[in-house]
């Protein structure tokens, strides 16, 4: 149903490439995601991600309300 979860990498050591848009490592010297990349595969990467931002921000929406129904449950129990 969904996909991995990544974790991050610290944004300190990373920089944002200038044709995807994604992070990756300021030691490498070419964006790990794109480089070998032809410009039709980079916009499938492009859609692939935009669909699991999508995808994580009804998440996020779920859990906020799932919150909000906890907390009226609470208060009205009191």
């Amino acid at each position: 149903m969904f996909g991995p979860i990544v974790i991050p990498r610290r944004v300190g050591f990373s920089k944002r490439c200038d044709r995807c848009g994604l992070l990756y490592p300021k030691k490498s010297a070419r964006c790990t995601h794109c480089a070998e990349l032809s410009d039709p595969a980079l916009e499938m990467l492009q859609r692939r991600m935009a669909g699991a931002r999508k995808r994580y921000a009804n998440l996020a929406k779920v859990f906020a309300l799932v919150a909000l129904l906890l907390l009226v449950s609470l208060l009205l129990i009191r």
